[in-house]
């Protein structure tokens, strides 16, 4: 009889005998989970910290002897070179000089002009140790730091109250000495016993004490611009904040009868300016920032005192004056112009002395004559920019001048007054009553002879006035290595 095969019947253990088999670990309780994660991280950290230590080592390895050094000497080493390009040579040497402190520093040594007589106050060249610059390392300097981005027209104006401190305590020993030398330093000077020619200023003119920061800003007019100082009147502006790029000195003497008298004496430079960057001259489109820092270098240079050096480009400049014409900047296209007029001349001198003579020097740069052909296609600017050319280089435009000549014809059409001018000048017609050699503007302004023969449609202004510069008496420069101010060759 044949069995038939069922399904094995799977009886259900007992339920104390399921309970009593273990089907894994133990679990452990919390304390020990965090123990064994703690581990776990600490070995993490370790491995990271090691592997961390042995790159640092080999990355050690590979620094140059120079980058071995402590960081201080490294900082030393660097003022003493003062080479802007060290930085530039890696990137650990980038790190240790790249500080606002370092900046800082490099922007006063390379603007302050020591006297070679008076103190230095050391303290405005931290971290570095003040040494004399000559004019060639100024120069030199100047050169390097504008060829770094933290040079801003920001950076130098924070600087300014350094500068001016630098200079003012350099003024004030001088002072010091020659008040001493008039009252035997038995009593200091009052202002009751000292006659000032300009009552307006009487009482700035004793010497305060050199710690006396804000009285000595206002003796030595340091955020003050002043007009007329010689006269009996004088109009101060006063302004709280911001300082200028000159400091007024002061002069006296002793009168046969022990009266002292005291008069201001020269304008000094605080911001010691010998280069501008073709990258200034260049700018396109023009910014305010821009412009204010190509205005603040002239204005420094008008102020030096010696070593007349400028390192610029006329073919900068004249570059930056087609960009000017092409965004009709009025504003930057006087501040060139002006800049050419100073520094390009053939000759020494003065808008005052010229004013007088007027014998102008020729420029060894004169303004090209695409520069008022571009001017020529600027529309509705185009009269108040070929105005300005005029003013600035006249000579530079022949007779004949197709261009300017169409353009004038089509102004006298127009009723445009310069135009109607420019024509009868082309045409040689007109007599302005000047000397031989004589030029009918001085820094853009109406020669005093020329007036009294036609009436003009220039302003009766110079540049300098237009651009609100304060007075000064620039000398015009000389380029590197004695070359011609602007020539490619010598700046």
């Amino acid at each position: 009889m044949m069995r038939i095969r069922g399904k094995r019947n799977h009886r259900e253990a007992p339920k104390d005998l399921r309970a009593s088999r273990t089907p894994g670990r133990p679990s452990k309780v919390m304390a020990q989970l965090a123990a064994v994660q703690k581990k776990v991280i600490l070995g993490k950290l370790q491995r990271y910290h090691i592997e961390a230590q042995r790159k640092m080592d080999r990355e050690r390895d590979k620094l140059s002897a120079l980058e071995r050094l402590p960081v201080e000497l490294i900082q030393q080493i660097f003022f003493h070179a003062l080479e802007v390009n060290l930085p530039r040579a890696s990137n650990y040497l980038r790190q240790v000089l790249s500080t606002e402190q370092i900046f800082n520093s490099l922007i006063v040594f390379a603007y302050f002009d020591d006297d070679g007589e008076g103190p230095v106050e050391a303290k405005h060249f931290l971290p570095a140790d003040y040494r004399m610059l000559n004019c060639e390392e100024k120069l030199r300097l100047q050169q390097g730091v504008f060829t770094c981005r933290w040079c801003t027209h920001e950076l130098i104006e924070l600087c300014l109250p350094s500068l001016s401190r630098l200079v003012m305590a350099q003024a004030w020993h001088k002072e010091h000495v020659l008040d001493q030398s008039h009252d035997q330093g038995t009593v200091r000077m009052h202002v009751n016993n000292v006659v000032v020619p300009n009552e307006a200023i009487r009482g700035l003119a004793p010497l305060p004490s050199l710690d006396e920061e804000a009285k000595l800003e206002q003796h030595y007019f340091a955020k003050t611009t002043t007009e007329n100082l010689g006269s009996s009147i004088s109009a101060l502006q006063h302004d709280a904040t911001a300082f200028l790029p000159r400091i007024i000195t002061w002069t006296s003497s002793l009168d046969d009868q022990g009266i002292v008298h005291k008069s201001t004496d020269r304008s000094q430079t605080i911001l010691a300016a010998r280069h501008i960057p073709d990258w200034l001259l260049l700018s396109t489109p023009w910014t305010s920032e821009q412009l204010q820092l190509l205005q603040l270098l002239r204005q420094g240079y008008t102020f030096i005192q010696y070593d007349h050096v400028m390192n610029i480009s006329a073919k900068a400049v004249f570059e930056g004056m087609r960009n000017a014409i092409s965004e009709s900047n009025i504003a930057a296209l006087t501040t060139l112009l002006e800049i050419h007029n100073v520094f390009f001349k053939s000759g020494a001198w003065t808008f005052q002395y010229m004013m007088a003579v007027q014998l102008t020097p020729a420029s060894h740069h004169p303004l090209p004559l695409d520069l008022f052909h571009l001017a020529a296609r600027q529309d509705s600017r185009a009269t108040q920019m070929i105005s300005l050319l005029l003013r600035a280089g006249i000579d530079s435009l022949p007779a004949d001048d197709e261009v300017i000549t169409a353009w004038a014809v089509h102004g006298l059409q127009q009723g445009n007054l310069l135009a109607s001018w420019l024509l009868k000048h082309m045409e040689g017609t007109a007599s302005y009553g000047l000397p031989r050699r004589g030029h009918l503007f001085v820094d853009g302004c109406l020669s005093w002879r020329a007036r009294a023969y036609d009436n003009f449609p220039f302003p009766r202004t110079s540049f300098a006035t237009e651009l609100g510069y304060i007075a000064g008496t620039p000398i015009v420069p000389a380029g590197l290595n004695g070359a011609i101010c602007g020539s490619d060759e010598g700046g």
